[in-house]
């Protein structure tokens, strides 16, 4: 085996080059398990970075009024589909995971493919183009919720699994997944967007083979998703003999209870009602719905940390409505587009782990006062320069690469104190909130800035960045917050026998504590990229 550290990166890879191959051995699953996983990276990359592509495009290829409400509308019905119905069809056994994530794929290939013919109409027909475009964004953007949402839940169930079968600690499981996960999803973000800037700017009639691509892309991604595991899936145990859960080989239908599914006696109960269905789905939906908005109510600690959401929503806003289409396309060619906006997630996976240790090192009041001022100078630039003066190549790289470490901020630190801040019970509804808020932001934004002034799209970003640091502040102080700190999370949904035998298995209480939170609450709340 490998020397480097039990779980981290390096030997996960290295138990897997040996164990893949090797039927019999027991690391077997585990190999099965890592195999699945890297596959997700793909399938979601490569759908993911089409959907994104076409999104920073909007404005380019259907005018700056048509392309940034088209992008309202997705991001609009992606924030209600991630409020209300994604997290109950996900949950939902009849549905489950991977038939989620394949239905997001299929929404996704609708979706370039209206894109296309709206295109292709231009303006021999005004309505007809603006409906097909609207239809596109509005299954685009149910589609992305679904898409994360089915996402983030076989990630989790993946790595527990995988951590389970290998006896190691979920948490470093999660690290080390996540890493993986984080690099081969942004690169094929940063790929696609290369590719589109080659296409304008190399071939022959490059729109066509702009959506060609992006629908083929959804479509690989399609097929492949055919290659991944869903460990709570009985078959899954039956095509190896056992399923690993919880650290423990069960039978088949003993896996498939604990996974929450009930093993079905009989061909009769494979069938379902849709009403039953409809009525869950709606009930759920409708806690769902009521949660959020009562914790935004009277909770203060997540009043004070909105600002940080509010910020990256209007600033993802800005740059989809004026930034790439008056600036960078306007003034670099529309080629350009996809070569800078490709900086921003390579920024991010970039800064995600320097970011941390500096939060180690200097605590998250720097880390968060960075972000700010990353959001703020973007929108300071455009009130003290024109478009002519900022439409040059080192300055639009400048730009995306403050919005890269803006987003790292968002995307790392941010959830950090939101993981710290909140009970188990909360948490959920509280990333909901926080999702939501980033959402609706850029929704709002995409309708909202093609009609004000210049000026008040600026003043509205450096408000809210300036509200960034005294929000964590408040909340700091009245959480009696450190960095680092995992208090608020109580172990003991463990009972005494199993806290005992955990600790004399070398886990620590900050690990039983943080497995305890797992236990309790075991759907993570949707993710969004920008």
């Amino acid at each position: 085996m490998s020397d480097s550290p039990p779980g981290s990166v390096a030997d996960v890879f290295s138990h897997w080059r040996q164990c893949r191959s090797s039927p019999s051995s027991d690391g077997y699953v585990a190999a099965l398990l890592l195999r699945s996983h890297l596959y997700l990276c793909i399938c979601f990359g490569l759908a993911q970075g089409a959907t994104i592509t076409s999104i920073t495009y909007a404005t380019t290829f259907m005018g700056e009024t048509v392309g940034s409400y088209c992008d309202g509308v997705f991001f609009g019905s992606f924030t209600i589909v991630s409020l209300t119905i994604a997290i109950p069809i996900v949950r939902h056994k009849r549905v489950g995971y991977l038939r989620c994530y394949r239905a997001a794929l299929v929404l996704f290939i609708v979706y370039e493919g209206l894109l296309w013919v709206s295109w292709m109409k231009g303006t021999s027909d005004d309505n007809g183009q603006r409906t097909i475009a609207y239809l596109a964004s509005f299954l685009g953007g149910t589609g992305f919720s679904l898409h994360w949402t089915a996402q983030s839940a076989l990630y989790q169930s993946t790595a527990r699994q995988y951590a389970a079968a290998r006896r190691l600690k979920v948490e470093m499981i999660n690290h080390s997944f996540s890493g993986i996960f984080v690099a081969i999803y942004l690169c094929f973000e940063v790929v696609c967007k290369l590719g589109a800037s080659c296409l304008l700017k190399f071939a022959n009639d490059p729109w066509n083979k702009f959506f060609v691509l992006f629908i083929c892309c959804a479509l690989a991604a399609f097929v492949n998703s055919f290659h991944l595991i869903d460990p709570r899936d009985a078959s899954f145990g039956a095509e190896k003999g056992t399923v690993v859960s919880n650290g423990r080989d069960q039978s088949n239908k003993e896996a498939s209870n604990t996974a929450g599914l009930s093993a079905p006696d009989n061909e009769a109960n494979l069938g379902v009602s849709l009403d039953c269905i409809g009525a869950f789905i709606f009930q759920d939906s409708m806690d769902r719905a009521y949660e959020v908005p009562n914790l935004l109510q009277y909770n203060v600690n997540l009043q004070c940390l909105l600002p940080i959401s509010i910020t990256f929503g209007i600033t993802a806003g800005f740059l989809y409505t004026y930034y790439y289409d008056q600036t960078v396309a306007t003034y670099l060619g529309e080629e350009a587009v996809g070569i800078v906006s490709a900086l921003s997630p390579l920024v991010s996976s970039m800064a995600s782990i320097p970011l941390t240790n500096l939060t180690l090192s200097v605590g998250r009041n720097v880390v968060v006062f960075l972000g700010s001022l990353s959001f703020a100078i973007i929108a300071v630039l455009y009130l003290i320069w024109d478009d002519s003066q900022l439409g040059n190549w080192p300055t639009c790289l400048f730009i995306n690469f403050s919005m890269g470490v803006g987003r790292a901020v968002w995307e790392n630190t941010n959830k950090a104190i939101f993981a710290d801040v909140f009970s188990p019970s909360d948490a959920p509804s509280a990333f909901a909130a926080m999702y939501m808020v980033t959402g609706l932001l850029t929704f709002a934004s995409l309708f909202v800035f093609p009609n004000i002034p210049l000026e008040w799209m600026c003043w509205s970003i450096i408000i809210s960045a300036a509200l960034m640091c005294p929000g964590y502040m408040i909340v700091a102080r009245r959480s009696n917050l450190k960095d680092g700190d995992s208090s608020f999370f109580d172990d003991d949904i463990y009972d005494a026998d199993e806290t005992a035998a955990l600790t004399s298995a070398g886990y620590n209480s900050s690990s039983i504590a943080e497995a305890s939170r797992r236990r309790e609450g075991d759907t993570p709340a949707p993710t969004v990229s920008i």
